[in-house]
């Protein structure tokens, strides 16, 4: 033991057989102690939690939103005994296993042995979503004027140091790039 003294006076609370844990026989392994198949269960729940939470992060969807899930799995027994994790750890408002339904305008979460969809409306308000997109289509449109500003001015271009202007083309290529998902975005929920 690593501390020997504070061991033993755990083992002492614990119920136990024998006088000291120094002296007692080193535990064995018991087969009736191994739940395999609800090891697997809940390794396929804490997957699927995963992967939705990560999803929910990857769209900036607070944690506090709740939002309705439907898995759709050959799985059932497993999801259905999960329901309440999910619910808990996944921000689910409510959790319906289905076998077929209308999945448009929803957001797919593919996790092992299950496809998991989460409406589009329960995650995003749409006015609000549009409004900062809108803000974030101007910030860009402001920041790439900026630096074509830069970059077409001569004294800036002969003056400066060519790794400055590297960068400035590298910030221009970025914005570029990030606009072009804003406007792709955007083009989503005009629909």
């Amino acid at each position: 033991p690593f501390m020997p003294f504070i061991t033993e006076e755990i083992w002492q609370s614990l119920p136990h057989e024998g006088e000291s844990i120094m002296i007692s026989k080193w535990p064995s392994y018991c087969e009736e102690l191994s739940f395999e198949k609800e090891e697997a269960t809940m390794e396929t729940i804490m997957e699927a939690i995963k992967a939705i939470r990560n999803r929910r992060s990857e769209m900036n969807v607070a944690p506090s939103k709740k939002s309705k899930i439907y898995i759709k799995t050959d799985l059932k027994d497993a999801f259905e005994q999960g329901k309440a994790y999910i619910a808990r750890l996944a921000s689910g408002e409510s959790i319906e296993i289905c076998d077929d339904m209308n999945f448009d305008n929803m957001v797919a979460v593919i996790s092992g042995g299950a496809e998991i969809y989460i409406p589009l409306g329960d995650l995003v308000n749409f006015e609000e979503e549009i409004e900062r997109l809108n803000k974030e289509k101007e910030r860009l449109l402001s920041e790439i004027d900026r630096v074509d500003k830069k970059l077409s001015n001569e004294k800036f271009v002969s003056k400066a140091p060519e790794k400055v202007v590297e960068e400035e083309k590298a910030k221009k290529i970025k914005y570029q790039s990030m606009l072009d998902n804003v406007i792709e975005a955007l083009k989503k929920y005009a629909k």
